[in-house]
């Protein structure tokens, strides 16, 4: 719910938060204010079907890889929404058809730096996976 963009925004880079739920933009407009965040906007995107009228130089995709179906259109949003020498760091837990996902994204030009990074969950350290994707 926008957590990551709201440290980005706190390290001093515009934010545009943006996710196909509306209802989920209260919480995030209440943390950005909360947070001091300057230079920021909500935009309502279904990855599977719309674009920005931008490319980003950092995107940031937490866990996003939900269903088979949209990997290719979520690939091809990530691609298209990322500048030709941007960054994509996307976190995906552990699902087991994610690969499928990240090999769109290989078709695409992307090169994966997968690292494990161990957060608590319900008071158990559980692993995700944080994928640092640039083109090649």
């Amino acid at each position: 719910l926008g957590l990551a963009g709201v440290a980005a925004g706190l390290c001093g880079s515009s934010v545009t938060f943006a996710d196909y739920a509306p209802e989920c933009f209260a919480f995030v407009e209440a943390s950005a204010r909360h947070h001091g965040l300057k230079n920021w906007q909500l935009r309502e995107v279904d990855f599977c079907h719309d674009r920005l009228p931008t490319s980003y130089d950092l995107v940031l995709a937490a866990d996003v890889v939900y269903e088979p179906e949209s990997y290719r259109p979520l690939a091809e949003f990530l691609d298209a929404q990322t500048a030709q020498d941007g960054t994509v760091l996307l976190t995906e837990t552990l699902r087991a058809d994610a690969g499928l996902c990240l090999g769109h994204l290989r078709e695409l030009g992307f090169v994966d730096q997968p690292s494990a990074q161990w957060v608590l969950e319900d008071g158990r350290r559980e692993r995700t996976w944080l994928h640092e994707l640039r083109r090649r």
